[in-house]
């Protein structure tokens, strides 16, 4: 087809020009190897484009796939690490619950072991001021028998026979029960307060114990990259706020007594907000109950701490608790002596 092209385009043109038949077909002749070598090489180029085109095109089908296998890898390995963490953020989820549990349920047995006291020192109390009252009737029962055996041993001679000789052994034998009613009571003192201090100790050992799933549970919750729980904000005062207020040389008095200095010193800062605030406001009871609920406790023991470590320091409780509506003040031999510890030391 292309050779007939070719000696027919010759042909004509030859032809045209010249006028002559045997030149025309000779040009038409020669026309046809050279529009056939054109076109070979013609063929052949595009051949070797066409074949360089498809090993370029190998080669991009090559290298799509070897990005498709590195893909699909990657895509596996996502896969796996995401089955890992899951299982990591599940097993995470479960101790965290465990540990919430553990320390609402310490929260609870501390409440429990709070109130406790409060009621043991109540019972404390009362078995005191018995204890006080029977010892004024053995007082008075004493008094009475003393005054019964001076006129008995120099009766006059027309009263001997008069006396009631069975009043003196009823003295005694009512002073011996009361006695016996004393000891008894003290027995009890002295058990209720062994009871306390044990209460207290296991107080103690749960605060700790809930300070340590605090500090877990703090390593949870930042392993998972989440924000802090609300539990994390409650419990977390009660490891920052109870050092001991710190006393330098320069917030010392000469005019305080060693014992208040003692005081002081053991005195960590968040009782030591409870006793200002009762120094310095009428209504102190929302502060006590601020500070027992950011340290898990209730005021009463907050109130039971500060006594005890008067008592330790100065001999004597500083406090007196109070009564439903009446809020807990100073005693009044100490109120002078708080106000200027509380003035030096503010």
């Amino acid at each position: 087809m292309l050779a007939t092209i070719a000696f027919v385009v010759g042909f004509c043109l030859s032809l045209l020009m010249e006028q002559r038949w045997e030149k025309a077909a000779i040009v038409g002749l020669i026309t046809i190897p050279a529009a056939l070598c054109g076109a070979f090489i013609t063929e052949k180029h595009r051949t070797y484009r066409v074949r360089a085109t498809l090993a370029a095109a190998k080669n991009q089908i090559q290298i799509l796939q070897q990005q498709g296998v590195r893909l699909h890898q990657s895509l596996r390995t996502m896969i796996s690490e995401k089955q890992q963490a899951s299982v990591t953020l599940s097993s995470l989820q479960t101790h965290l619950q465990h540990i919430q549990a553990e320390v609402l349920e310490k929260w609870e047995l501390n409440e429990k072991l709070g109130w406790k006291l409060a009621s043991l020192d109540q019972q404390k109390r009362q078995l005191e001021e018995q204890a006080q009252i029977l010892q004024r009737q053995v007082q008075q029962l004493e008094k009475q028998a003393r005054e019964l055996k001076q006129p008995a041993l120099h009766p006059p001679a027309d009263s001997r026979k008069s006396l009631p000789e069975a009043a003196p052994p009823s003295l005694h034998a009512a002073a011996r029960q009361l006695q016996s009613q004393v000891a008894s009571l003290h027995s009890e003192l002295t058990q209720l307060e062994g009871q306390i201090l044990q209460r207290r100790r296991q107080k103690t050992q749960l605060e700790q114990e809930v300070v340590k799933l605090q500090a877990q549970k703090e390593q949870l919750e930042q392993g998972r990259s989440q924000p802090r729980s609300p539990a994390e904000v409650v419990l977390r005062p009660l490891v920052q706020s109870s050092r001991p207020v710190v006393i330098g040389p320069e917030r010392s008095s000469p005019n305080l007594s060693e014992e208040w200095v003692s005081f002081m010193q053991q005195l960590p800062s968040h009782e030591y907000r409870v006793l200002k605030a009762i120094v310095r406001q009428e209504q102190p009871q929302s502060v006590l109950k601020q500070v027992a609920e950011e340290h898990l406790t209730m005021p009463e023991l907050l109130i039971d701490t500060i006594n005890e470590r008067a008592i330790d320091a100065i001999g004597d409780v500083i406090i007196e608790p109070g009564a439903g509506a009446t809020p807990p003040k100073i005693a009044e031999e100490h109120l002078a002596a708080v106000r200027q510890v509380i003035t030096a030391y503010p």
